[in-house]
């Protein structure tokens, strides 16, 4: 059987091959595999636990060091990629928008836009 999504993009449901629900009856409207649109901006919620946030918070703590110097334009951006498990070999380019300011449940919180 062919299935044909709605839109252009890749595959992210983890299991996504046939031995997950392969002759398995499925039944209309059951949901068997996500797809995402590459095409246009992302915004991720990036968890990160408080002893990896180091490198992190000295990133951001240059980048306004070199804003402060002029060395930058004001609202510069720190920028990040992202890698997605089902496509690691695509780095996709994008920017950190925020740091949450407290650790919460354990890990810092990143926002970032792809």
């Amino acid at each position: 059987m062919d299935i044909r999504a709605p839109q252009d993009g890749i595959i992210t449901t983890w299991e996504s091959e046939e031995e997950t629900w392969g002759g398995r009856p499925v039944e209309v409207g059951q949901e068997l595999l996500q797809i995402a649109d590459t095409s246009g901006e992302w915004v991720l919620e990036v968890e990160v636990p408080d002893d990896d946030m180091g490198p992190v918070l000295d990133a951001e703590s240059k980048l306004k060091a070199e804003i402060a110097k002029g060395k930058l334009p004001p609202g510069s951006t720190l920028s990040a990629y992202f890698v997605m498990a089902t496509d690691p070999e695509h780095r996709y380019p994008g920017y950190v928008r925020r740091i949450s300011a407290k650790a919460e449940d354990g890990g810092s919180q990143a926002r970032g836009q792809g």
